[in-house]
This record gives structure tokens, sequence and C-alpha cells, in this order.
């Protein structure tokens, strides 16, 4: 099938690196026309500062991420700047009281009883610099250089000098950063513990350790080296804990500003030219831009895998926000592909508002719909001349069709395109802040359009390579016109500007397509049973991502009942950006965890699943070789206990729902520990069937809408993400 393509023709197809999902975040007060900074994030709360200008006092707010609702924290009258928070906690400069000749002071406010209190007007404060809140303690810097520690519930100074601080300092429980100097006026990089008074010195040079954060015990900081080869801008890190130093960045441009929660560390990084955010997970996986935006970004942060920072797109700067871990889950589109026989009484999925407002309860970031190929295109015309050695031959007309296709501007003999029905799931899953991760280009069955409008003669491969040219051809158009509708750039009939969609799951579990037609699950033809046949076609479907939307990326939910799935994918791995996983340690369900399926025993054990389970993120995290790995898709059924062998597929019963909710809890720990930066559960709600089947009861919620214990545990789940990074909520 490689000859399907001259290589001298591969040069049309457009090719770029994006950042990963993050589609260069969202703002978190769009409406709000004031100049928006310095945010701060801890948990579920995002503050900032306005500055109205004009003489207008500055003012403090608060963003929910949950209700998506902004407000100010406490409106007066006096100006209030440089917020910070930790838990329940804001802290900011207020002017409301001029004590003892102190024209401003450190106010908190507890989130907890709605109150606030002046708990600190010290003269000496260096006033514009900001200070640092961890629990009852506030660090920050006086006009003498002095560093100071404050516990407000205490109400007495840990630290009052004289400790040189020169500029920043953090704090996070205990243990103080901040940048120093010796004796001989050397920078020196500094951590006091407060419980212990034990100082240490980091670093000692004449260039100097710059910007300190600390989460836990680590520490990250900027400096530039000299090495003869040229300046090295690195983002460094230091474990108190061990003693170990580790760079967690090194580039030949300016990067600077570093913040740590947890095993999250952002940056700001000129590498493109400009100020952009960037972002490394230390449990593996390569940096990437969270943000690179031509136009400025400033003054990040992070906690709880949600990065903030000042944005300049706008003409009055607004603070965006981006999720670098990813909760979400598989929800059914309102074509659900389980009904059939017993099944005509069922009313089918329910609305896409309403499962909206179960995802919002969650607290997932994002989710994963299906794109079904012939709800936007029903029907294709043999007599199209639509092929993949013609879409490359004729570059010109290619872009024109793309581009009609992604705007819905085509007929016959193509067939006509209606997006309306995904550009509603899009916008509704936006408007809600959820990140859409749709699957695109399945070609189970039933999904690609009929041929001439026959009823149940549906597209596929075939089995010649003429077949397989024509499929190709029409699967690149669909998947091209798709990303660019969702690049961000596109309107839908109502003139509403739609999302852009930055991750596309392209087609599903391709690795273990040869079976599928024995199930009935894809057309029998040669094509499915082809290595050649889906390499070519995982090639076409990330050209077609990068293709309509250069800032896309693409990801494909590698099966892992594949027992070789690392050596099956391994030839396409340049043609997936993000090495997703789709992981079902008991399918089929049974009370015997020996029964053997396609090379892999059941688990009727959840926890031994889950084991199982994290034994194939970590085998992902290996085989990816430096790209990100995220789980696409895992599920474990809450039942029917009974059992139903003459189903099809077949089901063997056994499972509870107290093995489910074992398995979300066991999961999702094994996914973060092994170096995912995403997880999605399979799925949210049932699907009905008149009898015990394999496609039965995976969801959190019952076809009868009644949640089950599983949607409780998976929230608590996502909820106690922010504990595991040292953020309560």
């Amino acid at each position: 099938m490689r000859a399907l393509v001259p290589s001298a023709m591969l040069s049309i197809i457009a090719i770029g690196v994006a950042p990963l999902l993050a589609a260069d975040g969202v703002p978190i007060a769009p409406d709000l026309d004031v100049d928006q900074g310095l945010p701060a994030v801890s948990g579920q709360s995002i503050v900032f500062e306005t500055a109205p200008g004009g003489g207008d006092p500055r003012q403090v707010w608060i963003h929910d991420q949950l209700s998506l609702e902004y407000q100010r924290v406490e409106p007066t009258g006096f100006d209030q700047s440089i917020p910070d928070i930790d838990g329940n906690y804001i802290l900011w400069e207020d002017e409301r009281e001029q004590l003892d000749g102190c024209p401003r002071g450190f106010y908190v406010y507890d989130l907890g009883s709605q109150s606030g209190e002046l708990v600190l007007c010290d003269q000496n404060h260096y006033q514009g610099r900001g200070a640092r809140i961890s629990g009852a303690r506030i660090a920050y810097r006086d006009t003498a250089e002095n560093l100071r520690v404050y516990d407000w519930q205490l109400q007495q100074h840990l630290i009052a000098g004289p400790v040189e601080c020169m500029q920043c300092v953090d704090i996070d429980g205990d243990w103080v950063v901040y940048e120093g100097r010796t004796p001989e006026r050397d920078f020196a990089l500094r951590a006091r513990n407060l419980a212990t008074t034990e100082e240490r010195t980091l670093h000692v040079d004449s260039i100097g350790h710059f910007r300190p954060s600390i989460s836990g015990t680590r520490v990250v900081w900027d400096e530039v080296r000299h090495p003869p080869e040229g300046s090295q801008y690195v983002i460094g890190m230091h474990d108190l804990a061990t003693g170990a130093d580790e760079d967690v960045h090194v580039g030949s441009h300016n990067a600077d500003q570093p913040r740590i929660d947890g095993d999250w560390v952002v940056w700001r990084d000129l590498r493109n030219g400009n100020s952009d955010v960037w972002a490394k997970n230390l449990t593996g996986g390569p940096e990437f831009a969270v943000c690179d935006h031509p136009s400025g970004q400033l003054k990040i942060d992070v906690s709880d895998g949600v990065c903030v920072w000042e944005d300049e797109r706008h003409p009055t700067i607004k603070v965006y926000k981006a999720d670098l871990f990813i909760w979400g889950v598989v929800f059914a589109h309102p074509w659900d592909n389980y009904l059939g026989d017993g099944n005509e009484g069922y009313p089918g999925p329910e609305p896409v508002t309403t499962q909206v407002g179960w995802m919002r309860e969650l607290g997932v970031s994002a989710a994963k719909p299906w794109i079904v190929w012939h709800k936007v295109q029903p029907t294709v015309n043999p007599l199209d001349g639509i092929s993949w050695t013609n879409l490359l031959l004729h570059p010109a007309q290619t872009a024109r069709l793309v581009e009609d296709f992604a705007t819905g501007d085509i007929g016959p003999p193509l067939g006509l395109v209606d997006w309306s029905e995904y550009d509603a799931i899009m916008l509704e899953l936006a408007a809600n802040g959820i990140v859409p991760v749709p699957n695109i280009a399945d070609g189970g069955t039933e999904h690609p359009p009929e041929i001439l409008g026959i009823p149940w003669l549906y597209l596929n491969p075939g089995n010649s390579p003429q077949q397989y040219n024509y499929y190709l051809g029409h699967v690149f158009l669909f998947v091209a016109g798709a990303a660019r509708r969702y690049d961000g750039q596109h309107l839908d009939e109502r003139d509403q500007p739609l999302p852009e969609i930055a991750l596309w799951n392209t087609e599903n579990e391709l690795n273990v397509a040869m079976w599928a037609p024995m199930l009935g699950w894809r057309y029998p033809c040669t094509g499915w049973t082809t290595p050649g046949f889906l390499y070519k076609l995982m090639e076409v479907l990330w050209r077609a991502v990068h293709y309509g939307n250069p800032r896309a990326q693409n990801t494909m939910n590698i099966s892992a009942y594949d027992p070789i799935w690392d050596w099956t994918v391994r030839p396409v791995l340049p043609f997936i950006d993000v090495v997703g996983l789709s992981v079902y340690p008991n399918y089929m369900g049974t009370s015997d965890p020996e029964i053997p399926y396609i090379g892999h025993a059941h688990f009727a054990d959840e926890f031994r699943a889950a084991e199982w389970f994290g034994d194939q993120v970590a085998r992902a995290v290996e085989f990816a070789d430096g790209k990100a790995v995220i789980i696409m898709e895992t599920g474990y059924k809450s039942g029917p206990f009974q059992q139903d062998p003459f189903s099809f597929p077949p089901y063997f019963g056994g499972l509870t729902q107290e093995q489910q909710n074992n398995y979300i809890d066991q999961a999702a720990q094994e996914a973060k520990a092994h170096g995912a930066i995403g997880f999605f559960w399979h799925k949210l709600y049932d699907s009905y069937s008149a009898h015990p089947t394999a496609e039965q009861e995976w969801g959190l919620i019952g076809f009868d809408g009644i949640r089950k214990a599983s949607f409780g545990i998976y929230q608590g789940v996502i909820s106690a993400h922010a504990a595991a990074t040292g953020v309560p909520r």
C-alpha cells in the first residue's frame, strides 16, 4: 500500500506540532473587560486582580472552576492587589487600614467562613513585591531586603530578620525558599525549615539561581549557564529530601518564572520568539507548550494540574487557564449503535444537555464523544473521483474540498454534509468548560456513509488497492474537514464561534481491527485484515488532522487486549502524536479469573485488574519514547451478576458494583503513578439491553438515570487529585 503515495508528493500535506490538549487555554472571566492579572490557583479556586485604570482601585476576584462563576472576593472601595491563595485562604495587599503609618497591610479572606481580616500591617513590608501564603503562614520580603515569615493565627513572626532576601520568596508547609547573598555578595539560593530552624544553602555562584518555587520538598528555579558552546537557559530542581539536583529544562532561549505543584512544573519560555507557557510532568513524558499563542503570556501559576497565566491576546489583559492532567469520560452520542432486537422500547441516550450536567457534577475536564461519519455525510457516490492519490495529485482542489467539507458547502456528487448535531455537542461542552476530545473515523460496521444511499451498504476499505485508495481519500477528507471546522476560526449555522479541538482520537482500537470482522464489528473485507492498509490508514488520519489544523494533534486508543500491542503499533508510532490506550481487563465478565480471552486472563479480582492496567500504562510510557501517554478508555462493569454465554459477544457474569468502585479508584492511581497525562472512564451512563451482554453496565449512571455508587467514587477521585498534590479543596 505504500506505493499508493509517491514519496515526492508527501510534502503537500501540512505537518505541524501543536500544544497538548490545551488549545492555548480558555479565559476564566471572558466578559470582564478590564485588565486582569497576577493569577494564583489552588484546588478549584483561581484568584486574580483587576486594574480598571483611571484611578479606580484594583480589586481581587475569584473564579470557581466547578461552577465557572467569578466574582469579587470582598467588594470595597479600597485598593486590593497581588493576591495569593492556599486552600481556603486568600491573601492580598490591602490599603483599607493605614495603621501606625503603614500604608498597606496583608489581608486574609477565609473561603470557609466567608470572612476576612487585616492580619498584619508591617511598616517594613516591601510593598508591591507580593507575598506567599501556606496555611496560616505568610512569607515576604521587607524594605531592608530581609526575609520575614508571619503566622497570622499565632500572631507572631517566625522569621523577622536579619536574613537577607533579595527578591523572590516562596513557602510550602515548614519550608521557605528565597534568594539570598553571601558575605562576598555572591548569589545564594537558600531554604529554611520553620520547624527545625535548619537552613540550607542549595546553590552559590556569581550568576544566580532566581525565582524559586517549592512544592513539598522539591524546589525549582531559573538560571543561566555559560558553557563554551553558548548560553543555556535552565529550569533547575533540588529535592530537599534527597539532596539531588535535576535539570527540568535546558534550552538556548530564555526560560524563567518556574512554578511547581506536585509533579507539574510550568514556566515562561521564549523559544518561539515570544513569551509562551511550557510544562513538564516530573513522572515522565516530554515538556510541551501549554500555550504558544503569538501574544504574550506572563505571571504563571499551577495547582492540581491546572495552569493559569496572564494573556495579552485581547485588547485588555485576561487570565487564562488550561488543565494539565485530564480527567475525562466517554459518553453516548445521540445516535447509539447498541440498540437492537429487544430494545425497541428504550428511548435512547439522554439529551446532551443532561449528560453535560452530569459531567459538570462529576468535575471532569474533558469528554470523548463519537463523531459518527454517516451522521455528517450520509452517503457517498463511487463516481465522485475522490481517492488518496487524486488528493495528492491535485493540491489546490484538495484545499478547496477540505474547506468546503468543513463549512458544509458541499453537494453532489460528494453528497450532503451536515455538522449541526456535532456543533451542538461541541458548543455545549465548551460552554461548560469541558474539553471535547472526539473519536473520529471509527470504521465500525455502521459508522461510514452508505454507498449511493443503499441501506446497510456502508463504505468500507474493500478487497483491492483501488478500493483501499478510494476509502483513504474519503476518510482523509472527512477528518481534515472536521479538524478544519473545529480549528477555532469557524462559525456554526447561527454564526456562533465553534471551539478549537486540539486532540483527536482517530479510528478506534485499530490494532485489533483484524479481529473485528469475525465479531461483526467491521465490514468483512481484506482491508481490515491487511497490516499494510492499516498502517497507511493511520498515516493518512494523522496527516488529515494536521492538514485540517496544523495546531491539532492526534491519538489512537490502542487496545491492550492485543498481547503484543506495542510491537503491532510500533511501525506507526511516528503518526501518533499522543499515545492513547484502551484497557478493559474484564470485558466479558467472569467469576473465574483464569478464563483466557485473546491472550489475557479475565480479572474477576478488580485489584489484580487494576495492577494489570498499571502494567499497560508503564509499558505505554516506555513505548512512547518521550511522547505523552493518555488513557482514552478504561472501564470495569458493575454487573449484571447473571451470565449469558449465548449472547454476542458472550457475557460470563459475576461482576458487582463494589468491584467497579474499587477498580475506578485503583486504576486512576495507577494511571497517575506511571506517568499518564489523562484518564477517560468508559463510560458516563449505561447502554440498555434486554439481556446481559458484554456492552452492558459500564456506566457511572444506570440507563434509568439513577447514579450508581461509582459516580460518587469517580467524583471523589477527581476531587482528591488536589489532596494528592498537597492542595486542599
